[in-house]
């Protein structure tokens, strides 16, 4: 798998690379899949909100790591695994 640049996955937990802190468990995640055919346009709108030019070029070269996947592969309507409760249905 292409691990994110900025986070590594290690000890069932996400860490911070650089400062080597994890995301708190209570702290809500998403990860967005290349073969997703929505996630570069998702993308490219997050990327028009960042001010940071670091940030700005670290989210453009993901986009272009998306992109190069699209050329090579299918990419598809995402779905949820049927098995997760969603919240709405926890009430």
């Amino acid at each position: 798998m292409a691990e994110d640049r900025k986070f590594e996955f290690r000890d069932g937990k996400f860490y911070n690379r650089v400062s080597g802190e994890a995301i708190p468990d209570n702290e809500p995640v998403i990860i967005f899949r290349a073969r997703d055919k929505h996630a570069l346009p998702i993308l490219l709108y997050y990327r028009s909100l960042i001010s940071d030019p670091h940030h700005y070029q670290a989210v453009t070269d993901r986009i272009n790591d998306f992109e190069e996947f699209a050329r090579h592969n299918d990419r598809r309507e995402p779905g949820t695994t049927h098995h997760i409760v969603l919240n709405s249905e926890r009430d």
